[in-house]
């Protein structure tokens, strides 16, 4: 009965390790700045295996702060050559976050 229960703080260590590693950074674009003023919307980079609902749990421990909703894109690299030879830029995948409150990003990645 004791051996389960260790098991499982071990599974949730290794849980908050992975959502840890979600985040890959922070988009800084106007659009992406003009949504986290007056929306409370922030634009992450994010591991192409995260889904919904991993991010909305590592957003909530990282931050601190309640998390509204979470949509996810995927961002398709394009094709380009480099002097005649044939290449493809990394696909991304993206998530915008809405938070219940602003966030101080100065703070977070001081």
């Amino acid at each position: 009965m004791i051996k389960r229960f260790y098991l499982r703080d071990k599974q949730q260590e290794r849980s908050n390790a992975y959502l840890y590693r979600l985040f890959q950074g922070f988009v800084y674009t106007e659009k992406g700045n003009i949504l986290a003023e007056n929306h409370n919307k922030y634009t992450f980079e994010v591991s192409d295996i995260a889904n919904n609902i991993d991010v909305a749990r590592a957003a909530k421990l990282l931050f601190n702060e309640e998390v509204i909703s979470v949509n996810i894109s995927n961002l398709k690299g394009k094709h380009k050559n480099f002097r005649r030879i044939p290449g493809k830029q990394s696909d991304v995948k993206r998530a915008v976050i809405t938070f219940k409150n602003k966030i101080d990003m100065e703070k977070l990645w001081a």
